[in-house]
């Protein structure tokens, strides 16, 4: 039935002989149900078809002078900016957001109970308005300083020192790391890892609830650090938190460094190359 489908399509819609690709054995469209269409058909159609079908695939956030492109992995996205907030106004709070004005690209994800856990937030390193950014920032600079450390070196960091480079570790600290790579574009450049976090003196192993695939870097002007998360799930991996030893945590990074990158909803190699994509916006 497909086949004669495909036939009658092509015959009705003939063209002359310079408008056509002959023979084309393997196209396939979604909109196709899996045919595979063995006649000739327009030129153009085919044209039209991969055009629809990149830009489906391919979505543009820009905005504060940033752009990012991700996939079909999200379902869309949103900006912000998060207010600036010295150690000297928080006092002797926890210092949770302690850091200049900054972007933040809220990612919608599709797995349930996740789809707000993906964010990509561009942090200044520089602030005209402070007397002394070490001062008014002093988590941010010092995570600056560790993770400027970290990229000189040729050797991947271990999970301690990850930790050390992450701003984000006010109240809580790394309770499994795992398949830790070094990604660089010709913005930034920065360490892509799987992590967890716990506030106990052990944590859960890898779950569907916590798992979470994280950048940091720096751009290569030296002026932003770059922090992304993005929620992921693995079918081989428990769905809720089972709290577990430090020796069964690092046996569960063994394992998660033996799965295939793309077998992660979503495949950590598109998460890649969302990170990649990120450039200053002209």
């Amino acid at each position: 039935m497909r086949r004669l489908l495909a036939t009658t399509w092509t015959a009705r819609h003939r063209r002359p002989a310079g408008d056509v690709l002959p023979s084309i054995a393997s196209l396939s469209s979604p909109c196709s149900c899996g045919a595979i269409l063995t006649e000739a058909v327009p030129r153009k159609f085919i044209l039209a078809l991969l055009c629809c079908s990149t830009l489906a695939a391919q979505q543009l956030a820009t905005k504060y002078g940033i752009t990012v492109q991700y996939d079909a992995d999200f379902t869309g996205h949103s900006w912000k900016q998060e207010p600036k907030l010295t150690q000297q106004e928080i006092g002797t709070d926890i210092p949770e957001g302690v850091a200049p004005l900054r972007p933040v690209l809220q990612l919608k994800g599709r797995l349930p109970g996740r789809a707000d856990d993906n964010t990509i937030e561009v942090t200044p390193l520089g602030d005209r308005s402070v007397h002394d950014f070490a001062k008014a920032y002093p988590g941010l600079n010092s995570s600056a300083v560790a993770l400027r450390a970290l990229l000189a070196r040729s050797q991947l960091p271990g999970m301690k020192a990850l930790e050390k480079a992450d701003p984000g570790t006010v109240d809580a600290v790394y309770s499994l790391c795992a398949r830790v790579e070094r990604v660089e574009s010709p913005w930034v450049r920065g360490f892509v890892f799987l992590v967890q976090t716990t506030q106990e003196e052990s944590g859960d192993l890898p779950n569907n609830r916590e798992l979470t695939y994280q950048f940091l870097g720096i751009t290569r002007d030296g002026a932003y650090l770059v922090a992304a998360t993005f929620a992921v799930n693995h079918a081989s991996i428990l769905k809720e938190p089972v709290y577990a030893n430090a020796q069964k945590l690092r046996d569960s990074e063994r394992q998660l460094a033996g799965f295939d990158e793309n077998s992660f909803q979503p495949p950590l190699s598109r998460l890649k190359a969302v990170i990649r994509s990120m450039a200053a916006a002209h």
